[in-house]
């Protein structure tokens, strides 16, 4: 396939140095986009932050996505005196594992699966009644984070996420510029960024605005399209 291709694209730099780490692709035209082309702008509705901090993840839940960590995480803190609700959406292999955790931490009061919704109109506005987008992804085996769109889509409406330090997590939320990113298997350091997303009201929204100003000005689906027409332009014209 690589011999009788012209131009590789990869999701984020993390994938394209994996492939020139095993194959030599030094003959053909190779970049990465950030493949956000779908998600456009849209008028940003400023909100004050809910009286009780309000978490959302949206994904495949699967081991790798982080979750039942949080989850032990977030009992620690409840444990701890602070308050919090969490919505998640998807579903996945661990969702039965997920779901019975939380009734042995007894957390049903504060976690709510959702199920997996397809309306982007109902997603969307859970997104804008969020706090923190939180799914600190890790590699599993083989299985890895190539970038995360999840946590742009929270990014266009203002919310810092808490990412995973592995893989392609790092390129989509910046550490401590548009959110966090760290090890959810390092349960020390995540309880310590859950905790200050939670009580750092202020920093929290900085965050948020500056994953806002990153998607408008280099993650939204027009400057992914113009960049995809611009290398492909290099190779026709030369």
């Amino acid at each position: 396939s690589l011999l009788r291709t012209k131009i590789l694209i990869t999701s984020s730099k993390y994938t394209l140095d994996l492939i020139k780490s095993h194959w030599d692709i030094s003959h053909l035209k190779s970049d990465f986009i950030y493949p956000t082309y779908h998600i456009k702008k849209m008028p940003f509705k400023n909100k004050p932050p809910n009286k009780v901090t309000r978490f959302i993840s949206i994904c495949r839940i699967e081991k790798r996505k982080g979750l039942l960590q949080s989850l032990v995480a977030l009992k620690k803190l409840e444990l701890k005196g602070l308050n919090f609700f969490w919505d998640i959406i998807g579903e996945g292999p661990q969702l039965k594992e997920i779901k019975e955790k939380c009734y042995e931490l007894k957390l049903n009061s504060k976690v709510f699966f959702h199920g997996k919704i397809k309306n982007n109109e109902i997603k969307n506005n859970f997104l804008q009644n969020s706090d923190i987008f939180l799914m600190p992804s890790f590699q599993d085996k083989y299985s890895i984070e190539g970038f995360g769109l999840s946590y742009i889509e929270a990014a266009r409406f203002g919310i810092p996420s808490i990412a995973g330090a592995s893989g392609g997590a790092p390129e989509a939320v910046e550490n401590e510029k548009n959110g966090w990113c760290v090890d959810p298997n390092n349960y020390d350091l995540l309880i310590k960024i859950i905790e200050k997303a939670i009580i750092n009201i202020k920093e929290r929204r900085q965050l948020g605005i500056n994953a806002l100003k990153r998607f408008e000005c280099e993650l939204n689906g027009e400057q992914a399209i113009k960049k995809l027409i611009s290398i492909i332009n290099q190779v026709l014209i030369g």
